[in-house]
């Protein structure tokens, strides 16, 4: 008997595993989707009605490991503290070391009036000269910002990808009344959460991020927020979700003439039940318990975790309903067939 159910156990098995992938991209994107590709726990902060007149900024230059951005009411500029230099290490930059610098610690120190620009490195490399073009370039940002350009890094980098400033000011150098959002990160999370509790005393007011934990959330941001790669992936699940489903559906229906045999010798509703239905509704649920103890390992071992088990139990209820109303409307089909056949 279970060497004839085989199929079907694979068949929900494929099934569940193309929904955890496709799933697990989709919430796993959304750690990325972060102002500045911060990491996901990052804290926001904005400025209160009944903050400070006289806000002082300067203790968040005390953590050597914080990530510090702001924002003004300026569009087109924001300030950033970054003591790690992790935006200067994942960026794309020209490496001239005579010209071309990062942030330093005196510069926060200091409140250093110092600014990076952020432009297109494949123009600078296509321009013919380029220590003629970022000096050319330098002094007109420079006339228009009033600052001193100290960098040049690309468009692309994290800093800057799918944002619409041009100029990363030193943190420290721009007036601490003028900064209206923050956004705080640390490796551990502990630096940022004590510089959120002291930000907090000065009137800044923490936003908390909307957690997106259901289909319907995923669905959504697959569709309207996600890359291309990740729209194909879950179009791929629903796509193949109802023809996995009607493959099922075909396969019952094949063992129709067992079921009209039953029929034949006397067997109502409920023995096909007791000798059908039942068996292929365990099936059911083994095919999900195996096919996520597997996902969870696999993904374990690989791209890592991002569903909770809140979804992954979701997921199997919404899957095995799927199969049930499968089973149960294919065997009532052919009961209703044999029932006509015999009259």
């Amino acid at each position: 008997m279970l060497r004839k159910l085989m199929p079907i156990v694979l068949l929900l098995a494929l099934l569940n595993c193309i929904w955890v992938m496709a799933l697990n991209h989709v919430f796993g994107s959304f750690l990325y989707d972060t102002p500045y590709y911060l990491e996901y726990d990052y804290i926001t902060l904005r400025k209160g009605k009944d903050s400070e007149k006289d806000i002082g900024l300067d203790f968040l230059n005390q953590y050597e490991d914080l990530t510090v951005i702001g924002e003004t009411d300026k569009n087109q500029e924001i300030g950033v503290y970054d003591p790690t230099f992790r935006y200067y290490a994942k960026a794309t930059k020209l490496i001239v070391r005579t010209v071309l610098r990062y942030f330093s610690e005196e510069d926060y120190r200091e409140k250093k009036n110092v600014s990076i620009l952020i432009t297109s490195i494949d123009q600078i490399m296509n321009s013919g000269n380029s220590l003629e073009y970022i000096d050319a370039l330098r002094r007109w940002k420079e006339s228009v910002y009033t600052t001193e350009i100290i960098h040049m890094l690309d468009i692309h980098s994290d800093i800057g990808r799918g944002m619409n400033h041009e100029l990363v000011r030193n943190f420290f150098s721009i007036p601490a009344e003028d900064i209206r959002t923050i956004y705080l990160q640390s490796p551990n999370g502990q630096s940022a959460k004590e510089a959120r509790d002291r930000l907090k005393g000065l009137g800044y007011v923490e936003t908390k991020r909307e957690n997106r934990n259901s289909f319907v959330d995923a669905t959504h941001f697959a569709f309207t927020e996600a890359t291309l790669y990740t729209q194909i992936i879950y179009s791929c699940a629903l796509f193949l979700s109802p023809l996995i489903l009607y493959v099922l559906a075909m396969y019952i229906i094949g063992y129709y003439e067992y079921l009209h045999t039953y029929r034949m010798f006397g067997a109502t509703m409920g023995h096909i039940w007791k000798l059908y239905l039942w068996p292929l509704l365990a099936v059911g649920v083994m095919a999900s318990l195996i096919s996520s103890a597997l996902m969870v390992l696999f993904l374990g071992c690989t791209v890592g975790h991002y569903i909770t088990l809140i979804i992954y139990g979701k997921l199997q209820v919404f899957l095995l309903l799927g199969y049930s109303l499968v089973v149960i409307c294919a065997t009532h089909g052919m009961y209703l067939r044999s029932k006509a056949r015999m009259e």
